[in-house]
């Protein structure tokens, strides 16, 4: 018994021993490594992109030391002559192995699971057309084969006795494999050391389309919405033709974009930026798209732009024009074609629009390639600013600001004729500021010769001036219909913005007629800086649209030096210093203009009151034939109606220059009132509409482009039509400071008023009245060029009566002081006032007899009648006479 518990003990230590020390097995014949994956005829070069997929789906390990990988063709196993052999390494359970046919360096093992192994051979051996690939193990027997294409059993070696596997004639284009999928071989996406693919299609989005471009520049832009990393190596772009992949190990990050151009360089020029991929190999630091048999050529007029992933299934299209195209990812009729130099954006509200229909792609926006694409800062503090209106006092407000500068002037303005102002701009430049001038080149009208003569002045004293050029003859294309802009970076640390043009009329002389129009200066270093990142955007000498002025311009010359002389007319307004905790927000058009968080967005906040103050709002934004207030609708008039029905009290005053209210055009100012004031009074809404009385304020137009809505005032250059919001290059702040709103609606109420002359004051009166004494005055003579609506009499500032006339009963004797004012239906007033003394006297009172003297809106002190001071003169020198007579007349009895 103890022999045989001593054996029993021994054989399993052994048994523990061989557990512990034995390598891992050697697979015989039918175990399961097994070849998954073929790349045969990759997208680069045969050498460098051919390669074979091993894969051990078992549960423990195999060491794989001499095994071999042939493709039989001119191979020899028994000598030796085989592709590739394999090191002496353990090929881990669930892992992968590459087999490259080109040149590389071996992995000394496994990590992770995975190595890569190189056969360095000088061609390719893997046809493109068919072939087999034979795994075997150490001792020459055969592990896996697998054949492929067209392969038809006359390879050099016959099909090996030992293998079981059924040929499938599976084959793959270009840039594909086969590969093992449910016990077959397909045609896959490549999946170099993963597990075969399955076709899960990240849902990437198509979000820019430039077809109809200046020059050779099509370009897309692919963005990916989720918030994983997506790798979409060998998806392709099309336009349903030609074909451009993305390269292996292309990946995109969470919310993030790539874009593929046709022209790098042409797409650099335009947008000064670079692209991800280019497809015409023009730029050798930009990775090149894969090209399959030709490139896409997007159609000017229709067309479509899709993108597939690497098993070919449609991730995502765009469809425009008259494209006939039928198929996935678009369930609608094509979007509308765009002009030449516009570009397809899909619309984004927070997240991008993905319905796969047209809508997705409308915009009221023209997107042009080059444009900005800035956002809406709040810059909050205290920020000093210095309020200002035309044509009362935005001269010596913009004359002061410039005074100040001591380092640089960036100005951009549409126009600039007031030659006092471009003095200013040369004293500063003597001063050793760096000043320089962004004008547009084709304001209505043309280019002002004044404005030439300012330019070359400004350039010949050591400034700079650049001007904004469309020139479709020399290949530039403007990125901005108009540069409409009116504002100045001073130090970069003010901005001045307005709504006013520099000529003699936006800002005149203080003391002369000009246009309505309202301003500031603000010092807010962030502000600035803000506005001097737009300045630097639209100035930049790269831009092709961006044209220096100097002699060598077309139309540089001497220009006109003329100086305006105009009608004086009285400053209401001084401007107003304000210091208190602001909000302000920049408004740029186009890139914001539209957006929820500028002028929309003030709309839809007001709760009380919005006062609107504009040169022009058309009724719709359509077509003035075709375009309605449902199908096309002017939203900033719409905002401003929706807040009336909401409750907000709402006035909107236009301009009334006959070429705002021609009887021929049916969405001008007249017809915006006409259609405002129906609504209001269909609705019931505290809501009116008007046009100005130009006369009455004795101003050339009203060229204002303001709103006051509640606490916050807007001060801007933009015109409330489609153009000015969605085409031009337009400026503003929000400005939310409730002394600044209270400022601009003094002016704003002034403006308001059809009558602001106001009544004539006056009524008879006496000098003197007796006490006791009940006398009626009367105001008959006071006038009014619309009338009297409101009467006022006060005695010594105490009110007396609201009656035109007045009967008072003097009971205090003493000097008292009788007012008038009268006012008129708005609300101007006139008043007159007189001194009147009551005197002691046992008679009855005297009426007034209606004569008398009148004094219109002047203080009358004392009695000024001459028979009054001669019978006072009387009085003084006879009483004394009287007394020394009686003196000496009781003497005499006395002495007697």
């Amino acid at each position: 018994m103890r022999f045989i518990a001593n054996l029993l003990v021994g054989m399993m230590v052994i048994l523990a021993a061989l557990a512990f020390s034995s390598p891992a097995a050697d697979a015989a014949p039918g175990e399961v490594i097994i070849i998954n994956e073929i790349m045969y005829d990759s997208l680069s070069i045969e050498l460098e992109g051919e390669w074979v997929e091993l894969h051990n789906p078992t549960t423990q390990a195999v060491n794989m030391n001499n095994w071999s990988l042939l493709d039989q063709d001119g191979d020899d196993l028994l000598a030796g002559i085989v592709d590739f052999t394999f090191p002496d390494l353990d090929f881990p359970a669930g892992g992968y192995a590459l087999i490259h046919t080109g040149q590389g360096t071996n992995s000394t093992a496994f990590v992770n699971g995975k190595a890569d192994f190189f056969m360095w051979k000088s061609t390719s051996i893997w046809s493109p057309t068919g072939d087999d690939c034979l795994l075997t193990n150490g001792t020459g027997s055969s592990i896996d084969f697998v054949s492929y294409g067209q392969w038809n059993g006359t390879s050099t070696d016959s099909l090996p006795v030992d293998i079981i596997r059924i040929h499938t004639n599976a084959s793959a284009e270009e840039g594909f494999t086969v590969a093992l999928s449910d016990g077959q071989f397909k045609e896959s996406v490549p999946t170099p050391l993963e597990s075969n693919g399955h076709d899960i299609a990240p849902a990437l989005l198509i979000t820019e389309v430039y077809y109809d471009t200046w020059g050779e520049n099509e370009y897309a832009v692919i963005y990916n919405p989720t918030a994983n990393l997506v790798n979409i190596s060998y998806w392709y772009f099309t336009d349903g033709d030609g074909v451009v992949v993305f390269p292996s190990g292309t990946v995109i990050d969470p919310a993030k974009t790539l874009i593929v151009a046709q022209n790098s360089t042409n797409y650099q020029a335009a947008v000064l930026d670079v692209p991800d991929f280019e497809y015409y190999n023009i730029d050798s630091n930009i990775q090149d798209m894969i090209i399959m048999d030709y490139e896409p050529s997007l159609a000017n007029d229709k067309g479509q732009a899709l993108l597939f992933n690497s098993f070919r299934t449609q991730i995502d299209a765009f469809v425009y024009g008259d494209s006939d195209y039928d198929g996935g990812g678009w369930d609608s009729e094509p979007a509308p074609d765009l002009k030449q130099g516009k570009i397809a954006k899909r619309q984004f509200n927070g997240t991008y629009v993905d319905t796969n229909i047209s809508a997705d792609w409308l915009s009221l926006r023209p997107y042009v390639i080059g444009q900005s694409s800035f956002q809406s800062p709040i810059f909050s503090g205290i920020s000093p600013m210095w309020l200002f209106s035309s044509p009362d006092s935005s001269f010596d407000a913009i004359s002061e600001a410039l005074d100040n500068a001591t380092q640089s002037i960036c100005l951009n303005l549409y126009e600039f004729i007031n030659t006092r102002l471009a003095d200013q701009l040369l004293d500063a430049i003597s001063r050793g500021a760096d000043v320089r001038l962004f004008l547009e080149g084709s304001p209505v009208g043309g280019m002002n010769e004044t404005q030439l003569y300012i330019a070359r002045q400004i350039v010949e004293a050591g400034g700079s001036v650049r001007i904004l050029t469309n020139d479709h003859d020399n290949d530039i294309h403007a990125r901005y219909d108009f540069n409409h802009g009116k504002y100045a970076v001073i130090d970069d640390k003010i901005l001045l913005i307005m709504s006013e043009n520099w000529g003699w009329t936006g800002v005149p002389l203080t003391g002369q007629f000009g246009n309505r129009g309202w301003g500031a200066a603000i010092s807010d270093t962030g502000l600035a800086e803000y506005f001097k990142d737009v300045f630097e955007e639209d100035w930049n000498p790269l831009r092709a649209d961006s044209v220096s002025f100097d002699s060598d311009h077309e139309k540089w010359n001497d220009g006109h030096n003329w100086s305006r002389e105009g009608t004086e007319s009285p400053s209401h307004f001084n401007s107003r210093y304000v210091i208190s905790q602001s909000q302000i927000t920049p408004v740029i058009s186009p890139d914001t203009s539209l957006s929820d968080q500028t002028i929309l967005g003030m709309l839809e906040s007001a709760q009380e009151r919005i006062c609107v103050e504009e040169f022009y709002i058309y009724k719709h934004w359509g077509d003035r034939a075709t375009g309605t207030i449902t199908e096309t609708p002017n939203l900033y008039l719409e905002a401003v109606i929706d807040a009336a029905r909401r409750g907000c009290e709402v006035r909107i005053l236009l301009d009334s220059t006959y070429y705002n209210i021609e009887s021929g055009d049916p969405i001008d100012n007249d017809d915006t009132v006409e259609y405002v004031n129906e609504i209001a009074i269909a609705e019931d809404l505290d809501m009116e509409a008007k046009l100005v009385n130009l006369v009455e304020h004795d101003f050339v137009k009203i060229h204002n482009k303001g709103m006051i809505v509640d606490d916050k005032v807007l001060i801007s250059s933009i015109n409330w039509n489609l153009n000015s919001a969605t085409a031009n290059r337009e400026t503003g702040v929000i400005i939310q400071n409730q002394e600044a709103a209270n400022f601009f609606t003094d002016i704003f109420d002034y403006d308001w008023k059809d009558d602001t002359t106001p009544p004539y004051a006056h009524f008879s009166y006496e000098p003197a009245y007796q006490i006791n004494s009940t006398v009626q005055f009367n105001s008959n003579t006071s006038f009014d060029n619309v009338g009297i609506v409101n009467y006022t009499w006060s005695l010594d500032d105490q009110p007396l009566s609201r009656d035109a006339n007045l009967t008072h009963n003097f009971t205090q004797a003493g000097l008292c002081r009788l007012n008038l004012t009268v006012e008129d239906a708005w609300n101007n007033k006139g008043w007159v006032e007189h001194t009147i003394n009551i005197t002691i006297s046992e008679t009855d009172g005297v009426l007034d007899d209606g004569s008398g003297t009148d004094n219109t809106n002047e203080t009358s002190d004392l009695p000024s009648d001459d028979n009054s001071i001669a019978r006072t003169v009387a009085v003084l020198l006879l009483v004394p006479l009287f007394i020394f007579i009686a003196v000496v007349y009781v003497l005499r009895i006395r002495n007697r």
